[in-house]
């Protein structure tokens, strides 16, 4: 599966109105063609989490909270307030 049909799921889950605008959700590095087989989920991007995505040859790391940086040749797609207002 494509990185774009991934998020094409995503926000049928949580659509991006959702979400406040201050926060900074979405896709945050990655090709959208990319080619999705393995996906790390977490709540933060901490250094182990980003270690563990790297280590285990992660396709997408999709966290709660927004990560500056995980890597050009992977994606990052944060979701926070969009899952919390769906939730509510």
């Amino acid at each position: 599966m494509q990185l774009e049909e991934v998020i094409q799921q995503l926000e049928l889950l949580a659509p991006p109105s959702f979400a406040e605008s201050w926060d900074n959700s979405g896709l945050m590095c990655g090709r959208k063609k990319k080619e999705i087989e393995r996906i790390l989920i977490s709540v933060d991007a901490t250094d182990e989490v980003v270690e563990e995505a790297v280590l285990s040859d992660t396709d997408l790391l999709l966290t709660h909270h927004f990560s500056e940086y995980f890597g050009s040749n992977r994606g990052s797609y944060c979701r926070q307030t969009a899952f919390e207002a769906d939730s509510g």
